[in-house]
């Protein structure tokens, strides 16, 4: 098999929910060097909670510029609560392309994790990742409008709160795998 039919084959592979074969194919030369099957065992592995895999294979992808990849890796520093190693890679996300990155710059702003507070970041952070169509990002917008505005701002966002619940509904009737939703705690969940 050709690197150029690696992803094409595994994604057929995960289509048909063979994930393991997905894997088995991904794992093995040459499409271990192809950069979305990088990502997909990245991806795999961290689900499975085998971190150090997981960053393996995100590296690989990473030292190729691939923006998922580095939002992968800061992902695992994320969850293993090394919020400042966490922000350099969402950063180097952001820069290689990748807009959810921001989401999680705000939220780290936002809660003060690893970095002074600094609500005034989190909302710049927040805007960019919402004006990709984050809902994450639009969901916290609002969220600290409803913590530090006046009565009329907080009455000003319930439509657009409304607005927003109506389009995570969509996106999930569409595919509940959206990136634009899927760091909204779900309640799509048996969907998947």
């Amino acid at each position: 098999m050709s690197e150029s039919d690696c992803w094409t084959t595994a994604y057929r592979l995960i289509a048909n929910g063979e994930m393991g074969r997905a894997v088995e194919l991904c794992e093995r030369d040459p499409c271990s060097e192809v950069v979305e099957c990088q990502r997909f065992l990245g991806w795999t592995y961290y689900q499975r909670q085998a971190f150090d895999r997981a960053m393996a294979w995100f590296a690989k992808a990473a030292d190729r510029g691939d923006g998922d990849a580095l939002y992968g890796i800061g992902s695992v520093h994320f969850v293993k609560r090394d919020f400042h190693r966490a922000l350099q890679f969402f950063e180097r996300a952001a820069d290689h392309g990748y807009p959810r990155a921001y989401a999680w710059i705000g939220y780290i702003y936002h809660q003060g994790l690893g970095v002074t507070r600094n609500i005034d970041m989190a909302i710049a952070f927040y805007e960019r990742a919402a004006a990709h169509g984050y809902l994450v990002a639009e969901r916290a917008l609002i969220h600290l409008t409803w913590q530090h505005g006046n009565l009329l701002r907080r009455v000003a966002v319930l439509p657009r709160y409304v607005y927003i619940i109506a389009k995570a509904a969509m996106i999930a009737f569409r595919d509940v795998n959206d990136p634009r939703i899927v760091d909204i705690p779900n309640v799509f969940e048996s969907k998947r």
